[in-house]
């Protein structure tokens, strides 16, 4: 596209003076950033190869000086940005989630990405048979019906064990060398669990989903008949609630993307529910919740 012809679009940021770039949207300002981009490699490709236009040299003079706006334009983004991390996390680790955009929700929450084949083994029900029947996890946790079909979720019930440490963060041993376990008020003085909080969900067949602690964060599976019906966010918020609000989800698949952000339209709905006020903003995220 010639100098020319990007000239009359009337959102070409070389049309636009500081005040116009400075009211730009952060959406705007990254298609202007891209725009300038483009047009900063034309011409720098044209002069590398000899083949410059008449032009250039007066488009040049002006590709650097709307470059130099839209980098303090950028730098104050980045304080912006900042600023409203630091809120949303002080708001997640306060529990409360609901007073939450999206974009910043899942910014805290995701700490990587996962290749959506990557848990292909977990599809089916043959892929997660080692999880084993009812008997293996024979604490009933909940049921809910679900397509019409009663599906229970059930854990192990087993005690869990913690290794005391001192302020170093050095195991304490006794005067053998054996490592010294929390005692139960230890453990629930730090915020622990006493009992594995792994949950598998069964229906009259078999397991068909699960959720577990995986280095640190819930690792959530359901197999491919039951996807996309609510069990792997309620896998998510059942796990959760035995966690500090603090606590991150971790590296998503697309998949989990998508159950995350289901389990934060649930957080919003139940403070709806509560009568707190949700934040415009929050809604403006979440179209699908105004009115609702």
């Amino acid at each position: 596209m010639s100098w020319f012809k990007i000239a009359t679009n009337p959102n070409n940021p070389l049309d636009m003076s500081k005040e116009q770039i400075d009211r730009l949207s952060y959406e705007e300002f990254q298609e202007a950033e891209q725009s300038i981009h483009k047009l900063y490699a034309d011409v720098y490709w044209r002069q590398q190869n000899k083949t410059t236009l008449p032009a250039d040299k007066g488009l040049y003079e002006k590709i650097m000086e709307v470059r130099e706006w839209l980098h303090y334009k950028n730098l104050n983004y980045e304080k912006e940005r900042s600023v409203l991390k630091q809120q949303a996390s002080e708001a997640i680790q306060s529990g409360e989630s609901w007073r939450v955009p999206k974009k910043w929700f899942m910014d805290y929450h995701r700490t990587g990405s996962i290749s959506s084949n990557a848990y292909q083994k977990y599809s089916d029900r043959e892929g997660i048979a080692w999880l084993g029947g009812k008997d293996k996890n024979p604490v009933l946790h909940s049921k809910k019906i679900i397509d019409g079909k009663e599906i229970e979720f059930r854990q192990s019930g087993e005690k869990s064990e913690y290794v005391k440490t001192n302020d170093q963060d050095e195991i304490v041993r006794d005067s053998n060398g054996m490592a010294i376990y929390m005692s139960d008020e230890e453990v629930l003085e730090q915020g622990l669990n006493l009992y594995e909080t792994s949950m598998v969900a069964y229906d009259e067949q078999g397991p068909i989903g699960w959720v577990s602690n995986e280095f640190g964060a819930p690792g959530v599976w359901v197999i491919d008949e039951y996807q996309k019906k609510g069990i792997g966010t309620y896998l998510l918020s059942e796990w959760m609630k035995k966690r500090k609000p603090s606590q991150k989800i971790g590296q998503m698949t697309q998949q989990g993307y998508n159950m995350t952000l289901a389990y934060h339209r649930q957080l919003i709905q139940k403070a709806r529910r509560e009568g707190k006020s949700i934040p415009p903003e929050v809604l403006q995220s979440y179209p699908e919740l105004n009115g609702k």
